[in-house]
């Protein structure tokens, strides 16, 4: 439904918009000399803090970061679609580092997506709120459940009894008869 909801454009966006800030992260850590770990990232980079690394990741901590604790003195940062440029400027107060401008690019040319995605029209059509409720409220309606209507069901009956004839499954005599 995240798809449905915010559609190819919007996933680009939302995609472009995460890369940019990790790519303003990397850059105000190269600008300190702390360089990621491989040459390529997307959302989540993992840098090396020898000796700085439990002084970083508590003050991460007391700002509200969680992030992941590596051996070594590795951390590993994921940025998501709820962080903000504020979240970026943080974690590097965190080490005292100024924030870069953002042109570290880490997905190679190559593979970067060319093709499109997302084509069947359910993916162009519901991008409001009233839109998409009443897209789920028709696709609620189309379920099939035992309040709606009677399926067979093998031999797995006790769905279709009254409430009060299953009492008796409750009873440690019938419900647990293996030991």
């Amino acid at each position: 439904m995240y798809a449905v909801y915010h559609g190819p454009r919007g996933l680009r966006e939302i995609a472009n918009r995460v890369h940019g800030l990790t790519g303003r992260l990397v850059d105000g850590l190269r600008k300190a000399g702390v360089e990621p770990e491989g040459e390529h990232f997307f959302d989540t980079i993992t840098i090396t803090l020898e000796g700085r690394a439990e002084e970083f990741l508590r003050a991460a901590e007391d700002r509200g970061y969680n992030l992941r604790s590596l051996d070594g003195g590795r951390i590993g940062i994921a940025l998501d679609e709820t962080a903000t440029t504020d979240d970026v400027n943080a974690l590097l107060q965190c080490l005292e580092l100024v924030p870069g401008d953002g042109t570290a690019e880490g997905i190679p040319a190559g593979m970067r997506r060319q093709s499109t995605f997302l084509d069947e029209e359910v993916f162009h059509r519901y991008h409001s709120e009233t839109e998409m409720m009443r897209y789920l409220r028709r696709l609620e309606g189309k379920d099939l459940a035992l309040n709606e209507s009677m399926i067979s069901l093998g031999s797995c009956t006790m769905k279709l009894n009254a409430a009060s004839e299953m009492i008796p499954v409750t009873w440690a005599e019938v419900g647990t008869i293996h030991p």
